[in-house]
């Protein structure tokens, strides 16, 4: 009988203790947190940094003012224990949350306060360098560029007409309007030429003896600009087929909206031929 009730006492204290350890564990964050705090006022540094460990590994508090209190009780508490290299981490990570953290001036011994307004000093330091490496990497940051690559395949046939064509196709648009030029004056001055040419016969086609010279120096109009528009198509031909590339490749940076050749040899001009 007497071994039956220290059995059940053992029990109930095994239950009781199992009880108290389950509701630690399932304790709110922010009973545990006010907890931590009586025991720091009453003087229990190691109950308070306990619970305080448990609710910032990992952090369980929501609200910012509380974690940054949390940190610097915890960091005072580290220093007081002897323990300054964790209460560094703490008072560190309490100015990295808001960067004007004090702690109370009439509330903490001196000692505590010289050494966090030290590792102030040094994160204010640290941070000033950082935001100006940021500022310095700011200035010289370039935006992704975006570029558009357009394939156009040229077409051979076209080096062999007259007006600049082949020259606009390669892309040299100063010499095709240059051969433009030329050829449409020739070919006008021809047309030219003939017209008046006939003007000057009569109506049997026969052209008087008076307007004889005048006859001439239209016929000379006509077949000058003839052999310069042919000489102009040839030297025009030569120079397409000279300079012509099958294939051209062209950028587009959509970014700035600006074409940009894949080569110092070929520019944008008139696009002619076939784009794949």
């Amino acid at each position: 009988m007497l071994c039956l009730r220290l059995a059940l006492v053992v029990l109930a204290l095994f239950c009781a203790t199992a009880s108290r350890a389950f509701g630690a564990d399932k304790e709110d964050p922010q009973v545990s947190f006010r907890r931590a705090l009586f025991d720091f006022t009453q003087g229990d540094y190691k109950a308070a940094a306990a619970r305080l460990e448990r609710l910032l590994d990992p952090v369980q508090l929501d609200n910012e003012d509380d974690l940054v209190e949390a940190r610097k009780t915890l960091g005072t508490m580290y220093f007081l224990l002897g323990d300054e290299a964790k209460a560094r981490v703490q008072f560190e990570l309490a100015l990295l949350i808001r960067k004007d953290t004090q702690l109370d001036l009439y509330a903490t011994a001196p000692p505590v306060l010289r050494f966090f307004d030290e590792i102030k000093a040094e994160v204010e330091q640290k941070s000033a360098e950082v935001e100006r490496i940021y500022a310095h990497r700011k200035t010289r940051f370039e935006a992704p560029r975006y570029i558009e690559r357009d394939r156009i395949k040229h077409i051979e046939f076209l080096t062999y007409l007259p007006f600049g064509i082949g020259q606009f196709q390669n892309g040299h648009i100063g010499m095709g309007i240059l051969f433009l030029t030329i050829d449409v004056v020739a070919l006008a001055a021809n047309v030219l030429g003939y017209i008046m040419g006939q003007l000057l016969a009569d109506r049997t086609g026969i052209i008087a003896p008076r307007d004889a010279w005048k006859r001439d120096v239209w016929l000379a109009v006509q077949y000058s600009g003839l052999g310069t528009f042919i000489a102009g198509w040839a030297a025009g031909a030569v120079h397409a087929r000279l300079f012509f590339q099958p294939v051209v490749t062209i950028e587009k940076d959509r970014g700035k909206g600006s074409s940009l050749p894949s080569s110092t040899d070929v520019s944008v001009g008139l696009r002619f031929g076939m784009m794949y």
